[in-house]
């Protein structure tokens, strides 16, 4: 019986094993209106670099960045991530926050003559099921360069790394769904009470709001109002303890009263935090109401909404295709998914045939025993699984808002093809997504 139990402990972590992925986000998988779910530059100092040795090399590509407080962000969902990038000879410096946390500051020094390429930098282990978001800015003053390769993500169910409410490429969000930053024209502010904010890389904390502005009001009973045509919309915005709660109501409708300070000790940002779906095919608007204590932020980062003339396929469908994994680079190992849903089958059918032979035996072993007491095993082995808690010590007295710079006196935004925030400018919509499926939304590669 002994053997029987153990046998299928080891089917069991066999077939979880098998049912987790680890999929490659290259640097060059940057969002865009096709790929909502892709990492997130800042504006100013990320470049790809042609220079190096580009075999050696994730795909052959680098992104690297020159300017202190420049950010990139990543939401995901998974249970490990790995930040992997050059180490130039010399010493290096980055800093990341991982769900919001406080900083870890990494330094390190490359003694060699010649640079190391694909080295593993930075990893969290043992993470919930959960949406996660990563942070990685450029914090030290006597490091110029910080880089990206790619990301390592594990998944939790094959390769899907969607998060569910974090960033655009929120699998809660129906496909097809447009989004409007809060710059955009068809939000309305009233009275002065609203202020632009914006996010840099700090030695203590980060968060990164999209297109890195955000829409704050610390005055209760200030409203903001977003019109627009369709049949639903989200709202998106940071989670800080010093946030307010917000009233949300659709066409002067009741009230919906959301707390927007949830994660107590953390800081993150581009969060889903209210949606309506089902509505008439016509205009509608939404009037958001700040309806906490007087100094508390009540914010919008931006609102999707889903457009009339689109159709109403879910954001999480039953099947959908799954992304096309990008050309394997040389010296790395692949499985493919099928391979992986036959051993998974087989290892399901294996499992009822044990589980039949073990209800057989323990029978027989039963009637033998005539009538004698049973004899209990003990398991004292290590665990199946184990977990680390990804929750250091947070302090909130150096969390906050940054006041964005007047109108006039903010830094142009890169236009280049490559720049993720091209579009930014205008107060403009951004045209709708075209996505593949609910599952990530970049091109990843499936090890």
């Amino acid at each position: 019986m002994a053997f029987i139990r153990s046998s299928l402990i080891a089917l069991a972590c066999a077939s979880y094993a098998a049912s987790q992925t680890t999929v490659r986000i290259d640097d060059s998988q940057v969002y865009s209106l096709s790929n909502p779910g892709g990492i997130q530059y800042s504006s100013i100092g990320w470049s790809p670099v042609t220079s190096g040795d580009a075999s050696k090399r994730y795909q052959g590509t680098y992104t690297q960045n020159n300017v202190y407080g420049s950010q990139l962000y990543f939401a995901f969902r998974g249970s490990s991530v790995t930040y992997y990038a050059d180490q130039a000879p010399g010493f290096g410096a980055v800093t990341l926050s991982i769900d919001g946390g406080d900083n870890v500051n990494l330094n390190w020094t490359n003694s060699g003559t010649t640079a190391l390429y694909q080295q593993a930098i930075w990893s969290a282990n043992g993470l919930s099921e959960s949406d996660h978001t990563l942070v990685i800015g450029n914090t030290n003053v006597n490091n110029a360069t910080i880089g990206l390769d790619y990301l390592a993500v594990t998944s939790w169910n094959g390769n899907d790394i969607a998060p569910s409410v974090y960033g655009p490429g929120a699998s809660s969000v129906t496909q097809g769904a447009i989004l409007v930053d809060n710059t955009s024209n068809d939000i309305s502010y009233s009275g002065t009470a609203w202020e632009i904010w914006s996010t840099n890389a700090n030695a203590t904390t980060q968060a990164r709001y999209f297109n890195r502005t955000e829409h704050c009001s610390r005055t209760p009973g200030s409203i903001a109002t977003f019109t627009f045509n369709g049949t639903a919309v989200w709202h998106f915005a940071d989670d800080y303890s010093g946030n307010s709660k917000l009233s949300f109501s659709v066409d002067g409708g009741a009230a919906e009263v959301i707390d927007t300070a949830t994660t107590g000790h953390a800081w993150t940002s581009q969060k889903m935090f209210w949606s309506k779906t089902g509505l008439t095919p016509a205009p509608h608007t939404v009037s958001i109401t700040h309806v906490g204590t007087d100094g508390d932020f009540g914010c919008v980062d931006f609102f999707m909404y889903l457009p009339s003339t689109a159709s109403s396929a879910s954001g999480n469908p039953t099947a959908s295709p799954t992304p096309t994994p990008l050309p394997i680079s040389p010296g790395s190992k692949s499985t493919p998914v099928g391979a992986i849903a036959g051993g998974v089958a087989a290892g399901v059918v294996l499992l009822v045939l044990i589980v039949i032979l073990a209800i057989v035996f323990k029978r027989r072993q039963s009637r033998a025993s005539d009538g004698q007491p049973p004899n209990h095993e003990t398991y004292h082995g290590d665990a199946a699984y184990q977990t680390k808690q990804v929750d250091p010590a947070y302090q909130t007295n150096n969390l906050g808002h940054v006041p964005m710079s007047p109108p006039g006196s903010a830094p142009a935004f890169d236009q280049r093809p490559y720049s993720p925030y091209a579009n930014v400018g205008g107060g403009a919509s951004i045209a709708p997504t075209n996505w593949s499926g609910p599952t990530y939304r970049g091109i990843p590669e499936v090890q």
